[in-house]
């Protein structure tokens, strides 16, 4: 390893740290508020138990966005000097950009599930409409979605992108967020390669865009029409479905109860999606959109 390697690695874990060590006592403070209201997080409901989604995106995923956006602040101002720009926290073209994010993840989510229509791997078994739960899951997975991309793509991938250069952030930053997920029910390698490969996705959605709201808009249709509409289980869990099905055997094809991440159709729709924007994205570039 070079000095400058090392250099570079020091003040990357600087940053991590830094970030941390704002973002916890945010995140607890919001944690003995809810408290004394008889709210627990992480609430007990939401992506693993959805009995009241407006109360999980209230106590898990706003106080997380609050806490990551304080911490964005106080090092954009007094500590590290990065722009929010850099970071991709820009207001231009969010409702567009969000829009596009949501209709490309929608026709890749379809686009599986009338394969496996097809091939009747899914057991249609009713439905039930409850615009509670359906509203609310909508609502949920957007700020799930924005307070995942935030800290994968808007600080993990722009920080170390920072100090090694785009492909380094890309490919760490989808490892890690696929570490995220290892400890999910049902995670097997073909949901693993997966969520490593919706991580590239997303980071190279972000790239493309040099903002957070394509993938923000990605990360929320792909959660939500998979659960909110096709009943598909999202990275294991179980959530309220408007249409109801059973996957079938092989769940290597069906993605069994992982959901639809746990089927090989989607390594090779993310596969042919990662290579097509890969080719979009210029690496070289660090032109950052207007504030």
């Amino acid at each position: 390893m070079t000095r400058t390697f090392l250099i570079k690695l020091g003040y990357l874990l600087l940053e991590v740290l830094t970030f941390a060590i704002i973002v916890f006592p945010i995140v607890i403070a919001f944690a003995g508020i809810f408290e004394v209201f008889g709210m627990r997080m992480p609430a007990d409901s939401g992506v693993n138990n959805p009995q009241n989604p407006y109360q999980a995106t209230l106590v898990d995923y706003i106080p997380q966005i609050i806490a990551f956006l304080t911490a964005f602040f106080v090092m954009r101002k007094w500590i590290f000097k990065r722009s929010f720009t850099e970071m991709g926290l820009t207001w231009k073209n969010l409702l567009p950009d969000l829009t596009k994010g949501f209709g490309l993840s929608v026709i890749l989510v379809v686009a599986g599930f009338g394969v496996l229509f097809v091939l009747q791997k899914l057991d249609y078994t009713g439905t039930l409409f409850n615009f509670e739960q359906f509203s609310g899951l909508l609502v949920l997975f957007l700020f799930q979605s924005w307070s995942e991309e935030i800290m994968s793509r808007g600080f993990l991938l722009a920080t170390i992108a920072h100090y090694f250069g785009d492909v380094a952030g890309l490919l760490v930053s989808a490892f890690l967020f696929s570490l995220l997920h290892f400890f999910n029910p049902d995670f097997a390698w073909i949901g693993g390669t997966n969520i490593f490969l919706a991580g590239i996705a997303l980071g190279l959605l972000y790239l493309k865009y040099r903002n957070l709201w394509v993938c923000t808009g990605f990360h929320w249709g792909w959660n939500f029409v998979q659960a909110g509409f096709f009943d598909f289980n999202v990275s294991g869990f179980d959530v309220f479905s408007f249409i109801r099905f059973k996957p079938l055997a092989p769940a290597w094809l069906s993605g069994g109860t992982f959901g639809f991440e746990g089927s090989i159709l989607a390594v090779l729709f993310l596969l042919a999606f990662s290579v097509y924007y890969w080719r979009q994205v210029d690496f070289s570039t660090k032109k950052l959109p207007e504030s």
